[in-house]
C-alpha cells in the first residue's frame, strides 16, 4: 500500500447489528478503498483479505469519529486486515456515538508504538459507545505512555462525550499481542473504560501486557459500570 485512497466502484445493501435499519456499503478490495471509506465515514464491508503495508513502511494516519453524527460500520466479511502501522495511535478516534459499528474482522501483524501518546487501543481510542463483534487483534504489538490495551482505550475528556456513553463488546478477543504503557493502566483488552460497558464472550490469550503501574490481563483502571459475561 502507498497510503493512497480511492473511492471504491460497487455497494451493497447491508444490515446493523446496533446501527438502525439497512445501509449502503461499499465493497472493499482494496487497501486505497479501506482507506478511503475510513476517512470519509462510509460504510463498507470487505471482500477479500487486505496487506496495509506496514512490513514496508506505509503508514495509518488515524482518523477521527469525535465529530461525526452519521451511521458508520466496518464490516470485515470475515476477513483479516494485515499489517497495520499506525505510529499516531488507534486504527480510529472518538466512536463517541451509538450509531458506529465495527463487525466480523481480524487485524494481524499489526503495529501501534508511540512512547509519547496516550489513551488508545489498536482498534480505537477514546470510544465511550459503539459497538463490536467478531473483532479480533492477533500477533500484534501496541504501546504508549498511558491507559494503553490490545483492543479499545475508553477514556474521554470532558466536552468530547457526544452519545449515550454506552459500549457493547461480543465475541471480540486479544491474542499473542505484546501491550507496554511506559507510566500506568495498560490492559490485554479493554483500558480506563467510562460510563457503561458490556462485555460478552470475549477473551484474551496468549497475550502480554505490562507497565509500571496498573496493568490487567483484561482490563485496566475502569471508572464505570462494567458488566462481563462469559
Amino acid at each position: 500500500w502507498d497510503e493512497s485512497a480511492a473511492e471504491p466502484s460497487s455497494k451493497v445493501t447491508i444490515a446493523g447489528t446496533n446501527v438502525e435499519g439497512t445501509l449502503s456499503a461499499y465493497e472493499v478490495y482494496t487497501p486505497a478503498a479501506f482507506r478511503w471509506c475510513v476517512v470519509q465515514n462510509q460504510p463498507l464491508i470487505l471482500k477479500n483479505d487486505i496487506d496495509m503495508g506496514g512490513a514496508n513502511g506505509a503508514e495509518w494516519k488515524v482518523v477521527s469519529f469525535t465529530n461525526v453524527k452519521t451511521q458508520f460500520i466496518i464490516d470485515g466479511g470475515g476477513y483479516t486486515v494485515y499489517n497495520l502501522n499506525m505510529p499516531f495511535g488507534s486504527l480510529l478516534y472518538g466512536l463517541c456515538s451509538k450509531n458506529k459499528e465495527v463487525r466480523n474482522i481480524t487485524f494481524a501483524n499489526c503495529k501501534s508504538v508511540n512512547p509519547t501518546r496516550t489513551h488508545f487501543g489498536l482498534i480505537a481510542s477514546l470510544m465511550t459507545d459503539g459497538y463490536m463483534t467478531g473483532v479480533h487483534v492477533k500477533d500484534s504489538i501496541v504501546m504508549g505512555r498511558q491507559a494503553i490495551s490490545g483492543l479499545v482505550t475508553g477514556t474521554v475528556p470532558a466536552g468530547q462525550m457526544d452519545g449515550d456513553n454506552y459500549s457493547y463488546f461480543k465475541n471480540c478477543s486479544v491474542e499473542d499481542t505484546y501491550i507496554y504503557a511506559t507510566t500506568l493502566c495498560v490492559a490485554g483488552f479493554l483500558s480506563t473504560p467510562q460510563k457503561s460497558v458490556n462485555i460478552e464472550n470475549c477473551f484474551v490469550k496468549g497475550a502480554i501486557a505490562l507497565s509500571p503501574g496498573h496493568s490487567g490481563g483484561f482490563v485496566s483502571c475502569g471508572l464505570g459500570s462494567i458488566a462481563v459475561t462469559d
